[in-house]
């Protein structure tokens, strides 16, 4: 940059790239290089036209005296910077500055020291002309400045400006434009780039416990941290009235006044033993704290209840005496001695019982005997009768003496059996023995052992037969019924374990085989029942492998490629029909897997037939299949044929029934032309009632037909003249015609 008289105090900031202790030289021009190019440029002023936030150390030097340069310092909070500024520094201590993070052009925001990264500081315009470091106040305008130009009679350059527009220096305010206090200027060591600061970041917290202690009494206390308080200086003050005696951690140290030290990084409790005065004071205090940083900052307060010493407890023992062995719904006594081995006496104490599991209490009382007396004391019972609430009631138990307490449970009836937990005597108080104190209640349950049911094979029978599937195996299904929860195991006659599986509550098993059977007889082998690993009883088996088809599925009708004619619906129901294995179940499936009926075949012969259970349209079907099945085995034949439209019958149009012909008058004879209708492409034949052939013709596409006599014929009636249609060569449907020729 260029200079008047001298650069700026502490605002005014530039970058000495090739360190601090050049002379500075005086210049001409009053202009700003970044917007007058007539000021000459160099790298001292380049980041500093820049826009975006910087780091370095910010260090002055003045025109007095130019070796004599003032350093910004660690900055401590809510003093004055001018307080923490050396004098007479050299390029040493001016390296061993802090860094700071500051606007640039154009930006506006905090200068801010981060020497404490959990407590930053910020320059601060405090008063008219001082700047102090204090904490950081997002937003606030006494901490926001910016770069800017100025040019006064004294200097010119870039400095820091604050929010009334005011540039700094040294700590002190200083309005350029009257030059009161001389030229100084700011430069920045090895300024870079930054971020733009976070003033918000995370701080120490704390919180610890208030340890209640008799007089002389100590206890450990843990205080705990978050993160930040992660290489702290931690100070620990103790309350009054108390002591911390002792700590483990090596980190700490014991003072006068407490214990302290830092915290080290990732560390978040710290664990000491506080100890009680002799003469301390009865009651709690809350003058004790824990603080963080040099400026001992209190993140929590510390505290301590001092109490009296209680007075001695009665020795007591509590047990459960008497555990019954109760079978289903039967009731036993379940006994609890309290026994007072020494100490002071004990009266009255609340408690409750819980009956234990599969088992429920039977009245609203409690039984007692003490000292040989006895009695009940009424209790209160809940509406499961599953726990007990009481009190012993104003007992006065010396030293020495035993309380018997006793209730009485009653088994449920089901089959759980052996030792059943689940049961206890919880104390309320603090009278016998400390409240929440739990003692155990227990019995032992029996069941009589369940009937033992017979086993029996159902399927298949002795001498049955199961059928193999379609790849020409099998893994044949047992069936029965035996004793509920006893286990089912079949075995080969060669020993060979098939299958194995429990009893369900209903006595029902089923098991199907691990392995595959093929074609033939077995027999030998064993089903067993087994109870509690025992085996009961065993069920030889006998049964036949055999294939399910003693005939093939043969589809007699319809043929493949065969038709079935639409009727005058115009729609057709197809009737399949043909042999299958007798007793097989037969059914049609379409291609698309719908069932359009089924039939059983004959017992005896096989036959079966299946009239579709929907109607069909002029179409060729193909695809479907008929199907025969027995035990899941399948034997599949495929279908093809097709409906065809209804055939027209024949019909005669001309000459009409009973109509007239005139003879040629020149030969007296007439030679006649039929005409009419029918089924496209068919054979139209005339016959007279004595069987002569008088004229053949094809009806046409469009179903007409029209055919001249081959002989002529003489005036007189003519009756029953046969008009025949044939389809295919066979005949279709015929119509009769009466006529008479005339002269």
């Amino acid at each position: 940059m260029k200079l008047k008289k001298a650069l700026t105090a502490f605002g005014a900031v530039s970058i000495a790239a090739s360190g601090l202790l050049n002379t500075p030289a005086a210049f001409a021009s009053a202009g700003d290089p970044a917007t007058d190019p007539s000021v000459e440029r160099s790298t001292e002023q380049v980041e500093l036209n820049a826009g975006g936030w910087w780091r370095g150390k910010l260090v002055t030097f003045s025109e007095k005296n130019t070796q004599n340069f003032m350093g910004v310092y660690g900055p401590k909070i809510n003093q004055s910077v001018t307080g923490t500024y050396g004098y007479g520094l050299d390029a040493a201590v001016r390296d061993a500055s802090p860094n700071w993070v500051w606007p640039g052009v154009g930006v506006t925001g905090p200068v801010v020291n981060y020497d404490n990264p959990a407590y930053p500081l910020c320059l601060e315009t405090n008063t008219q002309w001082s700047v102090w470091a204090a904490e950081c106040k997002p937003g606030a305008a006494s901490q926001s400045f910016t770069m800017a130009w100025f040019d006064n009679s004294f200097t010119q350059g870039y400095g820091l400006k604050d929010h009334n527009g005011n540039f700094l220096d040294g700590g002190q305010r200083l309005n350029l434009t009257n030059g009161k206090h001389g030229a100084d200027q700011i430069l920045t060591a090895n300024a870079v780039p930054a971020d733009a600061p976070d003033v918000n970041p995370a701080k120490p917290t704390a919180s610890v416990t208030a340890p209640s202690l008799e007089r002389g009494q100590s206890k450990e206390v843990t205080v705990t941290f978050n993160a930040a308080a992660g290489g702290q200086r931690i100070d620990v003050y103790q309350p009054t009235g108390t002591k911390i005696t002792s700590t483990s951690d090596p980190a700490f140290q014991l003072d006068g006044s407490g214990i302290g030290g830092t915290l080290p990084a990732g560390q978040t409790t710290l664990k000491f033993t506080i100890t009680a005065n002799a003469d301390a004071a009865f009651g709690t205090v809350n003058d004790g704290k824990v603080t963080y940083g040099s400026g001992r900052t209190k993140i929590s307060d510390f505290g301590a209840t001092i109490t009296e010493a209680a007075a001695p407890a009665p020795s007591v023992a509590v047990s459960q005496s008497v555990k019954p062995t109760l079978a289903n719904n039967e009731v036993g006594d379940v006994t609890f001695p309290f026994v007072n081995s020494g100490g002071a006496a004990y009266g009255e104490a609340d408690f409750t019982f819980t009956a234990p599991d599969n088992s429920t209490f039977t009245e609203a009382l409690y039984h007692y005997e003490l000292n040989g007396a006895t009695g009940t004391k009424v209790a209160t019972l809940s509406g499961d009768k599953k726990t007990l609430t009481a009190k012993t009631g104003g007992f006065n138990v010396p030293a020495n003496s035993t309380l018997n307490i006793t209730v009485k449970i009653k088994a449920d009836d089901n089959a759980s059996s052996g030792e059943q937990a689940g049961g206890s005597l919880r104390f309320d108080d603090d009278v016998v023995v400390p409240a929440g104190t739990t003692v155990p209640m227990t019995y032992t349950k029996t069941v009589a052992a369940a009937p033992v049911s017979p086993l029996v094979v159902t399927s298949p029978a002795v001498g049955g037969e199961v059928f193999t599937g379609a790849n020409g195996v099998v893994n044949p299904t047992f069936r029965g019924k035996a004793t509920p929860g006893a286990t089912i195991q079949i075995k080969t006659a060669w020993g060979d374990d098939v299958g194995s599986i429990p009893v369900d509550a209903n006595g029902d098993w089923s098991i199907t085989w691990t392995k595959a059977l093929r074609a033939g007889v077995y027999t030998g082998g064993m089903t067993n029942q087994f109870i509690d690993g025992k085996r009961i009883d065993a069920v030889g088996y006998n049964f036949t492998v055999k294939a399910p088809f003693t005939a093939p599925l043969k589809v007699e009708a319809p043929a493949v490629g065969g038709t079935f004619e639409a009727d005058a619906s115009g729609t057709a129901t197809p009737v399949f029909s043909g042999t299958a294995t007798p007793g097989a179940r037969v059914e049609i499936r379409t291609a698309w897997q719908d069932l359009v009926g089924w039939d059983t075949a004959d017992a005896k012969t096989g036959a079966w037939s299946i009239a579709w259970n929907k109607s069909l349209k002029p179409a060729r079907y193909l695809g479907g299949n008929t199907i025969q099945s027995i035990n899941g085995a399948e034997q599949k034949v495929g279908y093809d044929f097709t409906v065809t439209a209804a055939k027209a019958p024949v019909s005669v149009a001309s000459p009409a029934n009973n109509a007239t012909i005139q003879a040629d008058p020149i030969s007296g004879k007439a030679t006649p032309v039929f005409t009419g209708t029918g089924a496209a492409g068919a054979r139209i034949k005339i016959v007279t009632a004595y069987g002569t052939n008088v004229g053949e013709g094809t009806v046409s596409p469009s179903g007409e037909w029209s055919i001249r006599w081959e002989i002529s014929i003489v005036p007189t009636d003519y009756k029953n003249v046969r008009t025949l249609q044939y389809i295919d060569g066979k005949f279709d449907t015929d119509t009769f015609t009466n006529f008479t020729v005339t002269k």
